[in-house]
């Protein structure tokens, strides 16, 4: 009887505790998580944000989509809503086409929005990468229409932020966001905060090594 009170007691105690899961349960959702990819198939029809905290290499996971897009012979178009863009030789040694990826540069996030927009609408593309910088902000209702427009035309709409000290992340509209980091100087992890489709807190590593523009 003590014994029977005993496990009585811890059971009203583990109950308590939020959060609380079995090992099988654990293990299940491990399973789970570890057959995530980073690819066009697992982010389909999104509005995705990959945020750049400190010298991260965020462009080596959008250039890993754009491969992905290209081999799946889907058309790619990328964004630079800044001065600057990506570095077109580092893009081509990591194996990307560049004669069949189309640059728009425009000025600012909100004209890059609009830009985006046109193109989703179109349904031609299976990827938009918005390389939007430090001031990613751009208005509520063109973000609402980017993520309807991409999930019915199963287009992926990746968007490139940077951490600074007043900048802010896109909105709850976002489906999936992550934050990538260096953990030493050959690798770059993607760690995901947001996800509508899964649990979020799964994460990717990549070996971030490449040619001097793209560091």
């Amino acid at each position: 009887m003590a014994h029977l009170y005993t496990c009585s007691v811890m059971a009203i105690a583990l109950h308590e505790i939020p959060n609380l899961m079995t090992g099988s349960a654990l293990e299940k959702q491990q399973s789970a998580q570890s057959d995530v990819a980073w690819s066009l198939e697992e982010l389909g029809g999104r509005l995705v944000e990959i945020r750049s905290v400190g010298p991260a290499a965020s462009l080596v996971f959008a250039v890993r989509l754009v491969l992905d897009a290209q081999r799946r012979h889907e058309p790619v178009v990328w964004i630079c809503a800044l001065d600057s863009c990506f570095f077109p030789a580092d893009v081509a040694r990591n194996g990307v086409e560049l004669d069949e990826l189309p640059v728009v540069r425009m000025a600012g996030a909100q004209k890059a929005a609009v830009a985006a927009d046109k193109l989703v609408r179109s349904g031609a593309f299976g990827l938009i990468v918005m390389d939007l910088g430090e001031d990613p902000w751009f208005a509520d209702a063109l973000q609402k229409r980017l993520a309807h427009h991409a999930e019915e035309h199963h287009t992926t709409i990746l968007c490139l932020t940077e951490e600074r000290r007043d900048s802010r992340t896109l909105g709850s509209l976002v489906s999936l966001r992550a934050e990538v980091t260096r953990s030493d100087e050959r690798h770059c992890v993607l760690r995901v905060t947001r996800d509508k489709r899964r649990r979020p807190g799964w994460s990717i590593v990549e070996e971030c090594h490449g040619t001097v523009g793209m560091r």
